[in-house]
């Protein structure tokens, strides 16, 4: 088990090859002039650039109906659209002056290959988020006439991750309707996409209040806390054990009535009818069911600022693993006397 028994396939990588014959085996029809350097980019002159732009939205007209292409447009171009290179040495000499160029390419390309129009913000004259790297139309709109579907960011795999500033990113984006969405290029040059997400949680009154006019004996075992006692009005803390009911840390807290916990984000969720489990064998803090354990499963695997991912390796993992099992990871945090929910789901662009 896990080795390879000779009768799999690996899918071809593509190695986004610089000569014509690998990108094209049948050759191309027409080989088209070399993009020419003016300020600020690239130029494809008429009638090319009139097909690249009305066509795939690629660069961004000239008043002479030429087109100006930035680095990651060239390279696109050459990969699909017969467009040559400025000249045979153009790749050493650009990533020497911009060494993010090869990362910012693979993401350009992974999500046009999809047939998605992405447009760099340096072609638009919309509003957008200051970290915002390019707008995405879907394949049925052109940026001519049309608002964009998302905004995108990239990101390499050994960038910081820094959630807050991903919360008023994706806050942001949403604000204008549109989705928020990040592109993390890996070390060979992989891509994974994710649709960012502002979950809302709390979005109606709460549905349930805790009594605790009785007092309950509660016993310390191995971490836990267990009551012989079965107490209805508990509306689903704790599990039904031993003939009896065993609550965590934090469920216990709430029962204590210790006054800490009036912020407790468990009792935030539980008084909107959430129902909490534990999310250790999913190697999270929590499980969230939407309606009781009985009559649904889980769809929701939270952590919280204490547990939260250090890294977009650690992100990836926690992202993947909530998917294998048909739920979705998503990060609580307590922000400016508000709790905020997001979370990351993986998309395929044309999907």
């Amino acid at each position: 088990m896990g080795r390879d028994d000779g009768k799999s396939k690996n899918k071809p990588r593509w190695t986004r090859s610089l000569t014509f014959d690998q990108n094209f085996p049948q050759g191309p029809t027409h080989v088209h002039d070399r993009p020419k350097k003016i300020p600020g980019g690239w130029s494809v002159e008429a009638p090319v650039s009139s097909r690249l732009y009305q066509k795939s939205a690629l660069g961004k007209p000239q008043s002479d109906e030429s087109i100006l292409l930035l680095g990651e447009e060239v390279l696109f171009c050459h990969w699909h659209r017969h467009i040559p290179l400025p000249h045979d040495d153009w790749l050493n000499e650009s990533v020497k002056e911009d060494p993010e160029l090869l990362a910012r390419a693979t993401a350009f390309e992974q999500i046009r290959s999809g047939g998605e129009r992405l447009v760099p913000v340096q072609h638009v004259s919309l509003s957008y988020h200051s970290d915002t790297w390019a707008l995405r139309w879907s394949r049925e709109k052109h940026p001519s006439n049309a608002e964009p579907d998302a905004e995108v960011r990239w990101v390499s795999f050994g960038d910081p991750l820094d959630l807050d500033h991903w919360i008023d990113w994706a806050m942001h984006v949403e604000s204008k309707g549109r989705t928020p969405e990040l592109a993390l290029v890996d070390d060979e040059f992989e891509v994974t996409l994710y649709q960012l997400d502002m979950v809302e949680f709390l979005n109606s009154n709460p549905v349930h209040s805790l009594r605790h006019e009785d007092k309950v004996s509660m016993t310390s075992v191995n971490g836990l806390w267990y009551t012989s006692q079965n107490i209805d009005d508990w509306n689903g803390l704790g599990i039904e054990q031993f003939s009896g009911i065993v609550l965590r840390d934090e469920e216990f807290a709430i029962i204590s009535q210790d006054r800490s916990d009036e912020q407790s984000l468990l009792k935030l969720l539980h008084s909107h009818g959430l129902t909490v489990r534990s999310g250790f064998r999913y190697g999270t803090k929590w499980r969230l069911y939407e309606r009781s354990m009985e009559h649904s499963h889980a769809p929701w695997l939270m952590d919280v600022e204490e547990e939260a991912p250090e890294n977009f390796r650690s992100l990836c993992l926690l992202v993947r693993l909530a998917e294998g099992v048909h739920k979705r990871w998503v990060y609580a945090r307590f922000l400016n006397g508000v709790w905020h929910f997001l979370s990351f789901r993986r998309w395929l662009p044309g999907r």
